[in-house]
Order: structure tokens, then sequence, then C-alpha cells
């Protein structure tokens, strides 16, 4: 009986320490995490505007 206590503690104690590492990536990733929006001035027609691409051979 002492082996499953012991099986029990240890398997506590290593789902803690995954929840408690996948909190501190979490914190440390949350400031590094680029989100893009499109804005009003990013519509296509503003990048019609843009000169064309110089092909080879052109």
């Amino acid at each position: 009986m002492a082996t499953l206590q012991n099986f029990r503690e240890g398997l506590h104690e290593t789902w803690d320490s995954i929840v408690e590492g996948w909190q501190k990536l979490s914190r440390k990733a949350s400031g590094a995490i680029t989100r893009f929006q499109a804005g009003k001035n990013d519509s296509p027609e503003k990048n019609r505007s843009l000169p064309p691409k110089a092909v080879d051979g052109e």
C-alpha cells in the first residue's frame, strides 16, 4: 500500500511541476506574442498605389 501512496505523491508532484512550468512559460511568452489587426490605413487601395516590381529582363 505504501508503494501506491508513493506513486500518487510522485504523480501529484510531477503534475504540479508541469502546471507551474506551463504557467511560467505562458507568462514569459505573453509579452512576445504579436497580434496583427488590419487598420483603417491598411486598405488594398493603398497597396495598389505602390509602383510595380521590376522583373529581370524587362
